[in-house]
């Protein structure tokens, strides 16, 4: 059986695929954003005296991965 042949974009799909590519972008530097606000916060309660040990264990994640957040609030 053979595949029909793929048609060009119309007016109405380009502009639906804009869309998402543009809600795409907006979600990836809002998840950019949030990293910066977690690794602050990490910093902060670091400077606050709180183990890092007891915050990995908070989040269920390693000591590393909060390392890497706490640079990202560098960027």
């Amino acid at each position: 059986m053979r595949r029909p042949r793929p048609t060009t974009l119309t007016e109405e799909a380009r502009r639906t695929l804009d869309a998402a590519y543009q809600q795409l972008e907006k979600a990836e530097l809002q998840v950019a954003e949030a990293r910066r606000h977690l690794g602050a916060t990490i910093r902060r309660l670091r400077n606050a005296g709180v183990a890092q040990a007891d915050m990995a264990r908070h989040l269920g994640r390693s000591r590393e991965l909060l390392r890497l957040w706490e640079q990202a609030a560098d960027r």
